[in-house]
């Protein structure tokens, strides 16, 4: 039987990514940033105040290195600049004067300041939602980083994998949606199809 997550480890471990977590004042956060670190399978990185993550550190006596940790939002030195880059996407999005306050307000948040963060460049992916709402992470990911063309709306799924290789694929199956959409309509019903297919093919290499 397939031994998918063997192989998603194996497949990050040839490229590990430069992850954000920005939770970094969670226990269970820091210690999966140092776990998937010292298995080789990205770069993990936390946000939070570097002196209260590093007594954290100390205090729960874990083992390994304690990941990097990036400033909070109102610390960190791209905070302003990255303020006025939202405020003016807005500012095109809706045909209106940008609005530097209101962008303050919202990536002073850890979740969406890193979203934005992902979105220009200073990190490959986000990793949220142990210390907040699945609604916040979505917020973030479509206000901030924004939909694929074609996409509708965000939607969510989960990667089932069975003891039975003859049922799904070898197994594995993904289902969808399991908390974004509570009452799709028909069109938002075929994205979501649309968009499940397409992570079976990337994450189970099936069509």
């Amino acid at each position: 039987m397939t031994d998918f997550r063997e192989l998603w480890r194996e497949t990050a471990r040839r490229n590990p990514r430069r992850v954000l977590m920005p939770e970094g004042d969670d226990l269970r956060v820091l210690q999966a940033a140092a776990t998937a670190n010292a298995m080789g399978v990205c770069r993990a990185e936390v946000m939070g105040d570097v002196d209260a993550v590093a007594a954290l550190w100390r205090s729960a006596r874990l083992a390994g290195e304690c990941p990097p940790v990036i400033p909070m939002p109102l610390s960190h030195p791209r905070f302003d600049e990255l303020c006025l880059e939202y405020a003016l996407l807005r500012a095109r999005d809706g045909e209106r004067a940008p609005n530097v306050k209101v962008a303050a307000r919202l990536l002073a948040g850890p979740v969406f300041f890193a979203a934005m963060l992902l979105k220009t460049g200073a990190t490959e992916a986000v990793v949220a939602g142990a210390a907040h709402t699945t609604a916040d992470v979505i917020r973030a990911a479509k206000y901030i980083v924004g939909l694929k063309d074609g996409v509708g709306d965000v939607s969510s799924c989960f990667a089932m994998l069975g003891r039975r290789p003859e049922f799904g694929h070898h197994g594995a199956f993904i289902f969808a949606d399991c908390g974004a959409i509570m009452e799709p309509d028909a069109d938002t019903l075929a994205g979501i199809v649309v968009a499940s297919a397409e992570t079976a093919r990337r994450l189970l290499a099936c069509e």
